[in-house]
């Protein structure tokens, strides 16, 4: 039989299919057997019962064998009294053998019944114990019936019993006839039995049975007793048959009985009594109560309860120990015991999360000084991960203090590090049991590995569960500081290291719990180390030179003997110190205090540690309270010896590092001498280049020497990176004359200091293609100590610091070294092959000046010397780029190598030529005063032409004249090699002036000597002294150059104006802040003048000047401003808006800050975006900075082409208007003085905010922006300049902004006395206190916060202070200030000027070209001295282009050359030198008179002086050689047939001067009958006609005469006003005090009079004709004594026209020359009514008004009727709208204005649509002479004079024509016609007429009159 299949119940048998008949035939007699052994017959007895019973027990076994348990039940329904009665039999049996029987006889008959015996069916007890084993897999039910019958008890008992079987004799031998062993039937037996009470167990009731019948304290003790080996068996049984119980019976009478019996305490004491079990016996004992306690815990605390207070933990801890000291003690320890030891603490450590009672963290437990972020204490995540057994826990922790065995700390760590790893809340809740800080107390004596598992335990502390283990790091913190052992104290330094980067509060961290102080204790330590003699190594053969040196060297010498675990805790201490200091001061604060800072200075000299050491001083020279650090640092350099290279390289990169970092510490380095320092190690180094080195130079190492060098320039520039204070301090108190002299000590470099000439051999010498000197100027970025074998040391040498210093200019020196081919090619390596220097022939002609690439008109010339992809250079530092020029003449050395020397001197020049390729660069170096070094150190070359640097260094000056040079610089230019009488008399002076030069300049004391102690060759001196002669042509030449206008034509100049340049690409930023553009008072008074002291007035907070200035101003503002964009920003990857003003606003004690107006262009699409919605200031950074405001009726948007040209200025002028109502408000644009549009928009709100929600006790202030503050930086290609910019509080008017376009960029002023095209203005524009600000580029100066806060007031400089970032003291950076061009202006308080914020996009250029310049030296006349010198048709040539060049691109030359008649002397000179003319020179003549000019689209004569003096002098060309004279009339004949433009200006302009010269009357005369002859038949109306439909016919201008669709007259009209033009001109001729020229008028009124004149008036002429003779009227009548004989009617004659064709018929009338001429002009000026301008013009003539230009298409309203008259806004107060006559008032201009309006109100305007002229006018005309009557006292009684009153009546009355008439007037009627063909003029009776018709038509007049309202609210009276 199988052996396993009787295990398990004879499983394994045939399939169900083949015994299915089997089963059910043995399952019915099953079922008869049990029928009848229930009922049985009577007298069976007993025994037979059992025995029937038997006989069942194999057919049961073989019916229910394989069946599933649920069968039995189903197949069988007595199966429960079946299983009661089985179970009974057992019971029976066995207490039957049992008893009365000792032990040892009860458990052997016990035995031998149930063993099977030769086959199962002989075997009863077999068989009854394998039913047993089928019945207990049933259900509940039957397990039941099972315990009612005691079975469990039963088999418990005998378990009990079998631990006292002896041992199976013959246990190994086959009896005959058996299937099985002794022992095998054993076995059998043990298995089937343990398996039945497992099965029993399984359920509830067994339990319960087995603590009623008290026998379940047998399997507590069978468990922990001890028994014989072959028993051994036996009780692993019962501690199975305990756990299966353990697990399914504990219910809580189980548990009860088992706390009430002592069983666990039985346990234990059994453990601990019995001394016969073995370890693994006790370890397998302890398994089984720890199961059986942590499934009890499930249910109750009670049994674990019961475990600690008996000592098991104790008891359990000691075990622990113990066996590990008999392991340690035994030499072979089984792997078994071992793993049963290990079983065990893991057992354990699962006992921990034991427990019924749940436990949670305490408040206490995550109460660490520090919390994380985020950090919150985890809850308990339930039963088996949560710890609930703290007893069990402190087993684990209480062995692992008292253990050293590796393998058991090795499982305890393991097992606690899955405590803490399964819920995160296990840490907390075993927190105060302090483990892991009393495991860091003794963890150095425990095994490397053991103290590596406790550092993870550690970082899964601070890394998983985010807390700070304070306790933790306190006890490492002392293990550390004690140093029991150095590599344990490692590997807690890199523990803790790790954990330091875990966050940067750890930092504070350390520092509370005292790490801080231990790592200072350890850097001590490691100092101690450095310093103890025993570690020096070699200092026997070394002491001869150490004794000479200072501790310095001993330090170098020092630190090599350490051992290599000290050095590496002193390694990792260092460099968690530098971490600990990194940005945080309260640890460098601690650590000075510890003595810290002091040790790490004390350890940079050795070289061991230097790096380390070296961080740790870069951190507290970056916290706060560094200088003194970084002093100490700077001060080591200074005490180390000559040659310590090495060390003085490091400490120069470790500030480098620092530098780079931060701010303050490159103003602590200014502050402490840095640059003092770091200049003394520079000139410590003098001799260290020369070939052979000398002195200590010749043992040390070249590379280090150039390694150190290198780095000097590197500190030096990044010193000065951002960091304008540095810069200026550097340039000013270092200055970089020292920095040149230093260098030309290092010996590589000669003593010269001026460039001298060089031997005829090397005359001719060009640069080659490939020279060496390019390649290695390139090498030494890749490789600073590389050489070249074709080029000498020195050479090299000498090229290196000509590339350090040409890195430090471009700031350069520690940026990422490009690599690639293209950028690797020398600056001057490519040229463009139009520039002169590849010429040969100098003498070539202006070549250069035609291949000059043209410039925008920002004047950007950009020749590309780099490759196609690298950017062209900027300059950042002028004054490195001076230095390598004052190293140029020390290049020539000792003259071993002239020629490859004299390369290097070109080489350098033409990098430096490349430098000033573009216009930025070029300014720069302007304002650094290259052009001054170059005429002082390069005199031989520039006055040389054969020189072989002349040509880079002539291309450099003229790039650099062209922008700016002074005057003195010019004019020491032109006098190189003193032409004419240059030379100075006495040598001696000459001497004098340049050593004055030269200690400006500043070499060094020897070299000075030196130089000027040389005696000089004859050579040298015979060219100063030669004098006379003219100026050289190249010369003259190179003055073209300067001069050629190279921007396009800007507003008829080409001098390019000042401005401030924003570049975008550099900071993201830059601006000009203007605080206080409308200073407040101060709130109360309290605060009155609080520090408010120099230019600020006590009432006003910030600003200057006295009196609040109203923001926004009460009547609209004007904002002006000249601005040019020479690169937009991309709109889709770097969008940046050009913001032209931005106005905020801020009440004092806040931060917000609310922008209020906004103008600027889009970035989007460059449109003009005008904004007033009030919104916040947006951070930086922010989405808002790029979003764009949507159009409302607060933002309006302007599309102008103009705008988005890139390179063209243009003038911007923006009017607020405000109405009375702020919807109705409007802002309107001009571009250029043309008004673009003008849309609504909401006026700015006076309430900050747009309400009232200020106090009214607040103070805001309001300030600007012009440009792009920090707060909105976003780098961008974007590159813009803003010109003159200005804000007025006034609404200025067409007139005045054409006025302010024509002025020009490069006005500057306020507008009080504006000068344009020469004519003076004495009338202010603006008036002076309506100028808020005006900012220039030319009124710059520097201050400082401190002396802002001086000089203006304390607000101001504090709101500046916190512009810029710095304090509101600082005393040393630079700030570059804008003043205010209107703070000398009276009226309210203005700002002071503009701050300029940003330091490297944002700089200011106010150019002074040549041909400004020029004016200074001499003028014109110096330019025509030229000419005068020239002695050749190229010099001549060139000498005129000069002049002309100067004259086109300057006004000022041009009013020059009128003033002193210099026109007059170049024709003289032209006579002189005709034999020089030719074609090109007549060329140039044409454009300095302005008749040709390729950028005007027709020719005209602008400058008609020269005209007259050149071109109309025909002496000057008669004799010319070539066809000049034939050219000449060739250009006459173009300027009078090229176009009717050209015939006016012509003819025009000859009759103007004919008729301005001497009195000729009969000139006069035909002039005017002239005029006569084109005044139209009557026939003809002209007002129909539009001027604009003259156009050619056939191609002709010649048929527009003879055109019969009308075009002929409009030609007639156009040449009629131009001729009246010429009289108007001519009465305001040099003008007298009167404003007229008398002499002219009474010509005019002799010989043509007033009659004359009105013929222009008639009722058919054109309207243009009518207003031009108006004005000549309203000219004339400026004269009293003119007006009076008009007045009188008496004036002249008439002037009839007999035309000689006899086409025109003209009548003449001797009357009208008696009639009054007002009342003519009563006749004529009602038959032009819809003329607007005649209102105008009268208006002016009734208040003594000068005539004012008209703008075009004006409307006839109040409005334009209130400015034109008192030049003041429509919404301005009645009070400012008076005017003072300035003559007498002409009451007759009243009566005119009457007639008109009777005219108009006679018409028939009842059928007009409404809105119509004749219905407008005359109310507008009516309310405006209210308003003169009631508010204009002078006036008041003009209009109460009869003959005004009787107009006024009259317009009641309408004109009735004569045949209307009746008999029944009372005066007879006038039927007069003053003029031919005028209408007869009606007389009204003066008595009420009859008709009622008329009566009414009266009375509807006189009602239309007075029914309608004001239309303006403002002209109420």
């Amino acid at each position: 039989m199988n052996f396993m299949r009787k295990i398990v119940g004879q499983g394994g048998g045939a399939s169900s299919q083949e015994t299915a008949p089997d089963n059910t035939l043995g399952l019915m007699h099953l079922r008869k057997l049990f029928a009848d052994f229930r009922h049985p017959i009577a007298g069976t007895s007993q025994r037979e019962l059992e025995d029937k019973l038997y006989n069942m027990l194999p057919l049961f076994c073989k019916v229910f064998g394989a069946s599933p348990s649920a069968d039995m039940t189903e197949k069988f329904p007595d199966i429960l009294q079946f299983c009661s009665h089985v179970s009974r039999l057992m019971v029976s049996e066995i207490r039957r053998r049992a008893s009365n029987q000792s032990t040892d006889a009860a458990s052997c008959s016990i035995v031998r019944f149930l063993e099977i015996e030769s086959t199962e069916e002989l075997s009863k007890g077999w068989m009854l114990l394998s039913t047993l084993n089928l019945l207990c897999a049933g259900p509940s039910s039957i397990v039941d019936c099972m315990t009612a019958a005691s079975l469990p008890s039963t088999l418990v008992k005998c378990l009990y019993l079998f631990f006292d079987l002896p041992d199976v004799q013959h246990a190994d031998v086959l009896e005959p006839g058996c299937e099985f062993t002794p022992r095998e039937r054993r076995v059998l037996l043990q298995k089937v039995f343990v398996q039945i009470l497992v099965r029993l167990c399984s359920h509830s009731s067994p339990a319960e049975e087995l603590a009623r019948k008290d026998d379940l304290t047998l399997l507590f003790s069978a468990i922990t007793s001890w028994c014989p080996p072959h028993n051994v068996p036996w009780r692993k049984s019962a501690a199975e048959v305990l756990m299966t119980l353990s697990r399914h019976g504990l219910t809580p009478n189980v548990v009860q009985y088992i706390h009430s019996k002592g069983c666990v305490n039985l346990c234990i004491d059994n453990m601990q009594r019995v001394q016969e079990l073995s370890p693994i016996e006790l370890v397998e004992m302890f398994v089984t109560v720890f199961c059986f306690l942590k499934d009890s815990s499930e249910v109750s605390q009670m049994l674990l309860d019961d475990f600690r207070s008996c000592q098991g933990y104790m008891f359990l801890s000691d075990f622990l120990l113990n066996q590990k000291k008999k392991f340690r003690m035994e030499v072979d320890v089984t792997e078994e015991a071992v793993q049963a030891l290990r079983n065990l603490v893991l057992l354990v450590g699962s006992l921990t999360t034991c427990g019924y009672i749940e436990l949670k963290p305490s408040a206490n437990s995550a109460g660490s000084l520090f919390q994380m972020p985020g950090f919150s204490v985890p809850q308990p995540a339930g039963k088996g991960v949560s710890v609930r057994n703290l007893q069990a826990f402190q087993v684990l922790q209480t062995v692992f203090l008292k253990s050293n065995s590796g393998h058991l700390l090795s499982t305890i760590l393991d097992v606690i590090s899955s405590i803490y790893h399964q819920d995160n809340a296990n840490y907390f809740i075993l927190e105060p049991q302090n483990t892991l800080s009393q495991f860091a107390e003794r963890i150095h004596i425990k095994p490397k590995d053991i103290q590596a598992k406790f550092l993870d335990i550690l970082d899964f502390v601070v890394f998983n569960l985010n807390f700070v283990p304070c306790k933790e790091l306190i006890s490492l913190s002392i293990l550390i500081k004690t140093n029991q052992c150095v590599q344990c104290s490692i590997l807690c330094m890199n523990a803790l290291h790790r954990i330091l980067r875990c966050h940067s509060s750890y930092k504070d961290v350390y520092r509370e719990v005292g790490l801080l102080e231990v790592f200072v204790t350890c850097l001590h330590r490691y100092a101690a180390l450095l310093k103890d003699p025993q570690n020096e190594t070699g200092q026997s053969s070394m002491s001869s030179c150490v004794n000479g040196k200072s501790n310095v060297s001993r330090a170098e010498a020092s630190g090599e003997g350490i051992a290599d675990l000290e050095q590496e805790m002193g390694a990792l201490t260092m460099e968690i110190l530098t971490q600990l200091l990194n940005s945080n001061n309260s640890n460098a604060a601690v650590f000075r205090e510890c003595g810290g800072a002091r040790c790490a200075h004390n350890m940079v000299p050795y070289a061991v540690c230097r790096q380390q050491a070296l961080g740790i001083v870069q951190q507290l020279v970056l916290s706060a309270g560094g200088d003194d650090d970084m002093g100490t640092l700077l001060g080591l350099m200074h005490t180390a010896p000559t040659t310590a290279l090495e060390l003085k390289t490091h400490v120069l990169k470790s500030l480098l590092h620092v530098l780079r970092e931060s701010h303050r510490t490159r103003t602590v380095f200014r502050k402490v001498g840095g640059f003092v320092y770091v200049m003394s190690v520079l000139v410590s180094m003098e001799g260290c280049l020369s070939d052979p080195p000398k002195g200590p130079w010749s043992q040390a190492d070249r590379s280090d020497v150039v390694i150190l060098l290198k780095t000097v320039f590197n500190t030096l520039t990044v010193a000065m990176r951002y960091e304008p204070a540095n810069a200026r301090f550097f340039a000013t108190e270092v200055r970089y004359a020292s920095l040149t002299e230093a260098v030309r000590l290092l010996g590589c470099f000669g003593v010269d200091v001026d460039i001298q000439r060089v031997p005829s051999c090397a005359q001719n010498l060009k640069p080659r293609e490939e020279s060496p000197f390019s390649s290695l100027f390139c090498s030494i970025l890749k490789d600073p100590t590389a050489l070249c074998d074709d080029i000498p040391p020195c050479l090299v040498s000498a090229t290196r610091m000509l590339r350090y210093l040409y890195d430090m200019a471009l700031d350069n020196l520690d940026k990422p070294v490009i690599t690639n081919e293209t950028a690797e090619v020398s600056p001057n390596m490519k040229r463009i092959s139009s520039v002169f220097e590849s010429s040969s022939n100098p003498h070539e002609s202006l070549t250069p000046l035609a291949a000059v690439q043209k410039r925008a008109s920002t004047g950007s010339l950009c020749l590309s010397l780099n490759s196609a992809n690298s950017p062209e250079p900027v300059i950042v530092h002028a004054g490195a780029v001076i230095s390598m020029l004052h190293l140029v003449p020390g290049l020539r050395g000792s003259g071993e190598h002239p020629l490859l020397s004299l390369e290097l001197q070109l080489h350098t020049c033409d990098v430096i030529k490349s430098l000033v390729r573009t216009e930025r660069n070029q300014q720069v170096m302007c304002e650094a005063g290259l052009p001054h070094e170059l005429l002082t150190h390069a005199t031989v070359t520039l006055s040389d032409e054969t020189h072989p640097l002349h040509t880079p260094l002539q291309y450099v000056f003229e790039r650099l004249a062209a922008q700016s040079l002074t005057p003195k610089d010019l004019r020491d230019f032109l006098r190189l090699g003193n032409p004419l009488c240059c030379a100075m008399e006495d040598e001696d002076l000459h001497d004098a002036r340049r050593e004055v030069d030269q200690t400006a300049i500043g070499p060094t004391y020897a070299i000075q000597e030196k130089f000027l102690e040389r005696p000089k060759s004859v050579s040298d001196i015979q060219p100063c002294r030669r004098n006379g002669g003219p100026v050289p042509l190249t010369r003259v030449k190179c003055l073209v150059s300067m001069t050629t206008p190279r921007d396009v034509r800007l507003h008829g100049a080409s001098i390019t104006p000042g401005f401030v340049e924003f570049d975008m690409s550099a900071e993201g930023f830059g601006c000009l802040y203007l605080p206080s553009i409308a200073p407040q008072g101060p709130p109360t008074p309290s605060v009155v003048g609080a520090g408010m002291i120099g230019g600020s007035d006590p009432g006003v907070i910030g600003g200057i000047g006295s009196g609040e200035r109203v923001f926004p101003p009460q009547s609209g503002f004007s904002f002006s401003s000249w601005i040019c964009v020479d690169k937009f920003s991309a709109p889709k990857t770097d969008p940046h808006p050009v913001r032209l003003a931005t106005l905020v606003r801020n009440i004092q004690g806040r931060e917000e800050n609310l922008v209020c107006m906004r103008v600027f262009l889009s970035a989007r699409d460059r449109s003009l975006i005008v904004s007033t919605r009030e919104m916040h200031m947006p951070p930086a950074g922010s989405p808002e900075v790029d979003m764009e405001p949507e159009l409302n009726d607060t933002t309006v948007r302007f599309w102008c082409p103009e705008l988005t040209q890139e390179g063209q200025w243009r003038h911007l002028m923006l009017l607020f208007h405000k109405a009375g109502i702020m919807k109705n408000s409007s802002v309107s644009l001009y571009i250029d003085g043309t008004q673009v549009s003008t849309q609504k928009l909401h006026y700015v709100s006076p309430n900050l905010g747009g309400g009232g929600t200020v106090s009214p006790n607040s103070s805001v202030s309001v300030f600007a922006f012009l440009g792009t503050p920090p707060q909105l930086r976003r780098q961008s290609k974007l590159l813009w300049r803003q010109g003159p910019c200005q804000l007025l509080e006034d609404v200025v008017s067409p007139n005045v902004i054409s006025f302010l376009y024509n002025l020009g960029p490069n006005y500057i002023g306020s507008f009080q006395a504006a000068n344009n095209d020469g004519a003076d203005n004495q009338n202010p524009l603006i008036a002076e206190e309506k100028i808020v600000f005006g900012v220039f580029a030319h009124a710059m100066s520097l201050m400082t916060v401190a002396k802002i806060r001086k000089i203006y007031n304390k607000f101001d400089a504090k709101s500046i202070a916190k512009q810029l970032g710095m304090s509101a003291h600082e005393n040393a950076t630079p700030i570059r200030i804008l003043h205010n061009s209107a703070g000398h202006l009276s009226g309210s308080a203005r700002t002071f000027g503009a701050i300029i914020m940003g330091y490297l996009g944002v700089r200011t250029f106010c150019p002074k070209p040549v041909a400004k310049m020029i004016m200074n030296t001499g003028g014109t006349s110096a330019l025509l001295g030229l000419i005068a010198m020239a002695v050749d048709v190229e010099g001549i040539y060139a000498a005129v282009k000069a002049l002309v060049c100067v004259v086109r691109s300057n006004k000022m030359t041009m009013r020059e050359m009128d003033r002193t008649k210099g026109y007059q002397t170049l024709a003289m000179l032209f006579k002189r030198k005709r034999h020089l003319l030719n074609s090109h020179i007549l060329h140039l003549t044409f454009s300095l008179v302005g008749t040709v000019d390729s950028g005007r689209e027709t020719t005209i004569i602008p400058n008609q002086s020269a005209f007259e003096d050149l071109l109309c002098d025909l002496e000057v060309w008669h004799e010319a050689p070539g066809d000049l004279q034939r050219s000449l009339y060739e250009h006459f004949f173009e300027l009078l047939t090229e176009s009717s433009e050209q015939k006016f200006n012509m003819i025009l302009s000859t009759v103007t001067v004919l008729l301005s010269a001497a009195s000729h009357p009969p000139s006069l005369l035909h002039f005017g009958q002239f005029l006569v002859s084109l005044l139209p038949p009557n026939s003809l109306n002209e007002k129909s006609l539009s001027l604009n439909d003259c156009g050619k016919k056939n191609g002709t201008e010649g048929d527009v005469l003879f055109d019969a669709t009308g075009n002929a007259h409009v030609y007639n009209i156009k040449l009629r006003n131009a001729c009246l033009e010429v009289i108007a001109k001519l009465l305001k001729a040099e003008p007298t005090a009167q404003g007229m020229n008398l002499h002219f008028c009474d010509e005019m009124l002799r010989i043509l009079g007033y009659d004359w004149l009105l013929l222009f008036m008639q009722s058919n002429l054109h309207c243009t004709t009518v207003v031009m003779t108006m004005r000549i009227l309203l000219l004339l009548l400026g004269n009293q004594s003119s007006m009076q004989k008009f007045r009188d009617g008496g004036a002249g004659f008439n002037v009839g026209s007999s035309n000689s064709k006899g086409a025109q018929k003209r009548e003449l009338s001797t009357d009208a020359s008696h009639i009054p001429g007002f009342c003519v002009l009563q006749w004529l000026l009602p038959k032009h009514t819809e003329i607007s301008e005649l209102y105008f013009l009268l208006l002016a003539l009734l208040l003594a008004q000068p005539v004012k230009e008209l703008p075009d298409k004006v409307e006839f309203d109040l409005d334009t009727v209130w400015t034109y008259i008192f030049g003041v806004r429509a919404n301005q107060h009645v009070a400012m709208a008076t005017v003072k006559a300035r003559g007498e008032l002409c009451g007759e201009a009243a009566s005119c204005i009457l007639s008109m309006i009777r005219a108009m109100l006679s018409a028939n305007w009842e059928g007009e649509e409404e809105g119509s002229w004749v219905r407008e006018y005359p109310v507008t005309l009516m309310q405006f002479l209210m308003f003169l009557y009631h508010n204009q006292t002078d006036v008041a009684p003009l209009f109460m004079t009869p003959d005004f009153i009787c107009g006024l009546v009259s317009t009641l009355f309408k004109y009735r024509s004569t045949s209307e008439a009746n008999s029944e007037l009372t005066s007879p009627v006038e039927d007069f016609k003053p003029f031919p063909g005028s209408d007869s003029m009606v007389f009204v009776k003066t008595v009420e007429p009859r008709s009622g018709e008329t009566v009414t038509n009266n009375i509807n007049i006189e009602a239309y009159l007075f029914r309608l309202p004001l239309q303006q609210g403002e002209y109420s009276l």
